[in-house]
């Protein structure tokens, strides 16, 4: 029959996760993680968290967030892109900054 694994308490540590952001506002979790011995083979580690991964120090959600962030500035940089080569030589700096902040509103479509 499965045996209860023993430990013994060795402690906390305080560690900081950097959370998904509230509004425009960076968020940090921070929390006092117990250190424990095993009895048995004398290892001593901190307990596992349901919200991070072993040896990072951001939440899931925040690595969720992070993903999806990256996937929309790659298309934003690739618009930026197009636009520079379209426009290139064009000295009108305003006129060219007015069509990068239209970019931001445009909703494109699959035509064909």
């Amino acid at each position: 029959m499965w045996e209860r694994q023993r430990v013994i308490r060795r402690g906390a540590k305080e560690r900081d996760f950097r959370a998904s952001p509230i509004g425009l506002k960076r968020t940090i979790i921070v929390a006092t993680l117990p250190r424990v011995q095993c009895h048995d083979c004398g290892v001593v580690r901190q307990i596992k968290v349901g919200f991070a991964d072993v040896r990072r120090s951001y939440t899931k959600a925040w690595a969720k967030h992070a993903r999806q962030l990256t996937r929309s500035m790659t298309i934003t940089n690739n618009k930026i892109k197009t636009v520079q080569r379209q426009f290139y030589g064009i000295r009108d700096r305003e006129y060219f900054e007015l069509l990068l902040y239209s970019l931001h509103a445009t909703k494109y479509a699959l035509v064909g």
